[in-house]
């Protein structure tokens, strides 16, 4: 427990100090008035720095660093995966535009899903739900589709002027020699790695179909809405498929973006822009495959410490990209949000006074809920103990040779470790990772 409580401390990274530091606690225990230093099987204690992302010798070695997968109720070790307490994907969600939230090409709103090294093989994003608050400065805001229904971004095709995420050259590429498979010119398209046609938008109750579920969950995940055509509410609930139960169906998975149009008024009069979104910090929660979630709040933009338009050194919603300056689509003073290697998905919106971009982001929490990845250490060790006894009548008696395994994880929301059964079956591993 020492080692993975000193690994998940220091945010995981290189794993030879927290197997020290295992070695040291149980180097600190006795049995039958012996100190147990595993030291003296391995000298390395199981620690290859050129092995794969937790430094693993050999899977047989005293002390074997690996992520955990919660299936619940199973468990599942990897030796080669990187675990950690970060979410599954960095999100960018935004809303950017200074009318309408819904008009036509319908491409206000975005989300862009990109990997980190806790995102599992397999998962994928099952419903996106956003929360308006029941007042706002006196305004009841709602998703008013009345005229506008909810729909998908037709602008598919890259190097297309209408798409909302555009580049400008001097600045990045939209079609970076790293990934050489999103965009063409000056623009990517609005939609990328899924089928519009297989993404659905419908309308939830407040109370009834949104909060705690009491059990770990969130309702809102898992409530069936009504199809939003034509009707006005204060939730919107956006569902991908599931490749498990319908067949042809292309996941919300890492590396995919979409961008939508969502109509947002005062109870049927006026439209509510990008800036209100933010104001009103309306609630955003992500629903994954695999039973866990992730909430966050849009804020708008132009509430930074210097007051104005977006500015890199006020960024915080996505500190895992690159901020860059410059105008983009011919826009002055206006600044984008990019993933490190890969094409932007944060749009600019439209030139616009200082006070009012007509932009909000949302700020997303860890994940939650039942499942997830984690780190985890086994210590397994056969280890040469003396007998409480020497000898009985003249007779020697031991030493003995004693085998034990234990497996623990560590625990990201309270920060600490916690031992754990792990079936056999389960512990996969590989040395070397491949």
């Amino acid at each position: 427990m020492a080692a993975v409580k000193n690994w998940g401390d220091a945010g995981g990274g290189d794993t030879q100090i927290s197997r020290q530091v295992g070695n040291q606690f149980t180097n600190s225990m006795l049995v039958n008035g012996s100190a147990v230093n595993l030291s003296t099987i391995d000298g390395t204690l199981n620690y290859n720095a050129m092995n794969g992302a937790n430094q693993n010798g050999a899977c047989s070695g005293v002390f074997v660093f690996g992520a955990i997968i919660d299936n619940d109720p199973a468990f599942t070790f990897d030796s080669c995966s990187a675990a950690g307490c970060g979410p599954p994907f960095n999100i960018v969600m935004d809303t950017s535009a200074n009318g309408n939230l819904g008009s036509n090409p319908n491409n206000q709103w975005g989300i862009s899903l990109q990997p980190t090294p806790q995102t599992r093989p397999g998962l994928y994003v099952t419903r996106v739900v956003i929360s308006l608050p029941l007042m706002h400065n006196g305004d009841v805001p709602v998703f008013d589709f009345g005229s506008d229904t909810p729909d998908v971004s037709s602008f598919v095709a890259d190097n297309i002027s209408q798409n909302k995420v555009g580049c400008s050259a001097g600045n990045i590429d939209c079609d970076p020699v790293t990934t050489g498979t999103q965009g063409g010119g000056s623009s990517q398209g609005d939609v990328y790695g899924v089928d519009p046609n297989q993404i659905t938008f419908s309308l939830l109750t407040p109370g009834a179909q949104y909060g705690d579920d009491g059990m770990g969950g969130r309702l809102e995940c898992v409530a069936v809405g009504v199809p939003a055509g034509n009707l006005s509410g204060k939730i919107l609930a956006i569902d991908f498929c599931n490749p498990d139960v319908m067949v042809g169906c292309d996941p919300f998975e890492a590396g995919d973006h979409i961008r939508f149009g969502a109509t947002v008024t005062n109870a049927g009069v006026g439209n509510f822009d990008g800036d209100d979104i933010g104001d009103m910090n309306a609630e955003v929660t992500i629903c994954y495959s695999d039973g866990s979630f992730q909430q966050g709040t849009f804020t708008d933009t132009t509430d930074n410490p210097n007051g104005g338009a977006l500015n890199c050194s006020n960024v915080t919603f996505a500190s895992w990209g690159e901020c860059f300056p410059g105008g983009l689509n011919g826009s002055t003073g206006r600044h984008g949000m990019s993933v490190a290697g890969l094409a932007p998905d944060q749009p600019v919106p439209p030139g616009s006074a200082a006070n009012n971009n007509g932009q909000s982001l949302v700020s997303f929490n860890s994940a939650a809920g039942s499942t997830g990845i984690g780190f985890a250490v086994r210590a397994q060790a056969t280890y040469v103990v003396p007998s409480i006894c020497r000898n009985i009548f003249g007779i020697p008696i031991g030493p003995f040779n004693v085998t034990a395994k234990a497996d623990a994880i560590y625990d990201c929301t309270t920060r600490r470790p916690r031992l754990y059964h792990l079936d056999n079956n389960e512990f996969n591993c590989s040395a070397p990772c491949p």
